[in-house]
């Protein structure tokens, strides 16, 4: 398909170079998600290599056959990144706290919050191995679930959220864009069902303001 454009043939190239990146990108990401992590650390190594590198090079692709300059088209890959991680964040705590249990509690380390529960330092943390290894009960999943928002692993996955999302809303800001709106609006639509969960904690303060 992208040979099919009509483009220069300097953007062709930088297309499938982009292309080319994101699939050997997001192929290493899968494999190293293919064992469990041991700490935060590989985590984010992991994360970093899996999603973000699909949405960064679907910005990208569109900056470029926008006909943005290269400059612009790098920060909507560097956009692309940061939302990524923040859709991973927010996947993970929703599949931590499905019912029933997803494939996640299978691989529980590989999960943000259930990660932060198995290794943060916290009264309930002995007990929440045991019923982690038990999730396939439903009493074990709804106190092990009990136990991810008493320990501050949800808590945690919400600020990484708002971290992210703060870091998305200044590239925005800060990018050289026609209309900012698209993005806006794009940025808006993944960080609502976060204000919503923040809202019914009773945060109500907006948590992006792009102009």
């Amino acid at each position: 398909m992208l040979g099919e454009l009509a483009v220069e043939p300097r953007v062709r190239a930088e297309l499938h170079a982009c292309l080319g990146r994101m699939a050997l990108a997001t192929a290493y990401g899968q494999h190293l998600d293919c064992r469990e992590v041991t700490s935060e650390e590989e985590y984010w190594q992991v994360v970093g290599n899996k999603t973000p590198p699909l949405f960064g090079a679907a910005l990208k692709l569109g900056a470029l056959l926008g006909g943005a300059p290269p400059a612009a088209a790098a920060e909507m890959e560097r956009l692309g990144t940061v939302l990524g991680k923040f859709v991973q964040v927010g996947d993970d705590l929703s599949d931590a706290l499905a019912i029933p249990a997803g494939a996640d509690w299978q691989r529980p380390s590989n999960n943000l919050p259930i990660l932060y529960a198995m290794v943060a330092d916290h009264p309930a943390r002995s007990e929440f191995l045991e019923l982690s290894a038990s999730h396939h009960r439903p009493e074990s999943l709804a106190a092990a679930q009990k136990v991810l928002l008493q320990c501050g692993g949800v808590s945690y996955c919400a600020w990484k959220m708002v971290e992210l999302a703060h870091q998305a809303q200044a590239i925005v800001e800060t990018a050289e864009l026609a209309d900012r709106r698209p993005l806006a609006q794009l940025l808006g639509a993944h960080v609502r069902p976060l204000a919503r969960l923040l809202s019914s904690v009773g945060f109500d303060e907006p948590l992006l303001a792009i102009s």
